[in-house]
């Protein structure tokens, strides 16, 4: 039980900190650069919703569903990350938190992710022994 209630808090956070940033993404001006990339992650964003959801039943399903969103999202935010000025993070952190928050809980989400389905295969392959 408690480690339905991880991924689900896990899966939870990242959709509303994808929430946040989509929010002020689309509600700004017209987006004009990396359009594609930022849909395949608004549906990334959708699919750490669906897996906070398959947790509560299913961990494994829950779990896969992670790592397919973490794998969409990080098409967009793999751009985003590169962008970051280096040099005046702290302006970025004072001006983008949004993109902060969203960066630092997907990166949180894919290693979590990960390391359950490690635990999982792990746990797999110890029985068959």
């Amino acid at each position: 039980m408690k480690r339905k209630i991880i991924s689900v808090a896990v899966y939870a956070i990242t959709a509303f900190a994808f929430l946040g940033y989509f929010d002020g993404l689309y509600g700004g001006e017209p987006i004009i650069y990396h359009l594609r990339l930022i849909h395949v992650a608004t549906a990334g964003a959708i699919l750490f919703a669906v897996a906070c959801v398959l947790s509560l039943f299913t961990p494994r399903a829950g779990i896969v569903c992670g790592i397919v969103a973490a794998i969409l999202s990080w098409s967009n935010f793999a751009v985003e990350l590169y962008w970051i000025p280096w040099s005046n993070f702290l302006w970025f952190a004072k001006y983008r938190p949004d993109a902060l928050t969203a960066i630092f809980c997907l990166i949180c989400s894919t290693y979590y992710s990960i390391n359950q389905l490690r635990m999982l295969m792990g746990g797999a392959t110890r029985k068959e022994s």
